[in-house]
Order: structure tokens, then sequence, then C-alpha cells
């Protein structure tokens, strides 16, 4: 049976807790570079019409450019701020976060990680000492860094932990959301986070 497990990891057990903190934070730096570039992409009909929206005493004697970063503020936050009030209304309303999670097994006071979702945010995971890299597959030569024993070690390792036999994969598995839409408190607790931020910025240009 071809295995590619091509994200795989393995911690102790008694950091669990690390690593959900770990990942929730990978994967709110990554939604807030995501509005980031939200936040530079702004179509510049839309920013014009905020700038002349601001009226505030602290505000009209700026530079354009200043003008124009509040202006995408304002834009950024009230967005968010319809999000988190359509979700309350409407919880099955989708919007950009994306979905991600892991799966769990846990073997020898070990925990064996699979991500789910949106798992390409994984890519920008730097593992701490405490978590090792434990991907695998073997429809192709292992890397060249890793040795040939190690490599098979981890294949036997999986086999026991999730693979050997179809039953195996749900029968001991644990599911951590990150962020889910079946859970719309989730997409609350990214959004607050997101304003808590833009907050920040509001209070640094001093309005």
């Amino acid at each position: 049976m071809s295995t590619k497990i091509y994200r795989g990891y393995k911690f102790r057990q008694n950091n669990l807790n690390k690593f959900i903190e770990l990942i929730d934070d990978l994967v709110f730096k990554y939604e807030l570079d995501d509005w980031k570039t939200k936040f530079s992409k702004l179509p510049d009909t839309l920013v014009e019409e905020h700038i002349q929206l601001l009226k505030h005493p602290k505000i009209v004697n700026l530079s354009y450019s200043v003008r124009s970063k509040i202006a995408r503020y304002y834009i950024i936050y009230e967005q968010i701020d319809r999000w988190i009030d359509d979700g309350y209304k409407n919880p099955s309303i989708k919007h950009d976060l994306k979905e991600v999670g892991f799966n769990l097994w846990l073997y020898k006071g070990y925990f064996y990680c699979i991500p789910w979702g949106h798992s390409q945010i994984f890519d920008k995971l730097k593992l701490p000492y405490w978590v090792a890299d434990y991907s695998y597959w073997n429809n192709v030569d292992e890397p060249e860094n890793i040795d040939h024993k190690e490599w098979e070690k981890r294949g036997k390792i999986w086999d026991e932990v999730c693979l050997k036999n179809v039953e195996d994969w749900d029968k001991n598995r644990l599911s951590h959301e990150i962020f889910s839409w079946k859970d719309n408190t989730k997409f609350f607790h990214y959004s607050l986070k997101i304003q808590k931020k833009l907050k920040l910025y509001k209070y640094f240009i001093g309005l």
C-alpha cells in the first residue's frame, strides 16, 4: 500500500497544549498576513471614497499617503465587523479564513500528528526543538538527509499508529480544529484578534 504523509509531526504527549498554541498562533499570523495583502490591494476608488469621509481634525491635515492608510484601516475594520455581525445572524455564511486542523494519535508516550484542511499553512511552521518532523512516504526514495534504517522505522511506526489496517485510521484518532466553519466561534476568535491588531494600529496613528 502506498503511504504519503508529506506533513507529519511527533512530540511528547505532555506538549500537546503547547503544540495547539503553536499552530493557533501560526494560523493567526497566516490570516493576518492575508489581511495585510487585502489592505494593500483595496481598490483606489474605494479608498478615495473613504478618504473623503475622514473629517477628524487630527486627520484632515495629514499627508495623502497617511490618510490613505487610515482609510484602508477603516475599510478592513468595517468588513471584519460586518463578518462578525453576519456570522451571528447566519452561521452558515463563509468568509475568507481557511479551515485547518490536525489529526492526532497517541502511541507510547508520543503524539503523532497529520494536518488537514488548508495544510499549506504548515509549510510556514518553524519547528521548535520539542517537535520532530515525522513525514513519511514509500512511493519514492527517502530524503537524502535521513538514514535508510531511520526511514524504515518511521514507516513501521506509522503502520502501528494508524495505517496497518483500514479501521486503524479512525480507531484511536483524535481531531483538533484550529479553525472550522462547523464552529463559527473560531471565526469570531480570529476576527476579534485581527480587530485587536487593527486597534493597536489606530492607537499608534493617534486616533
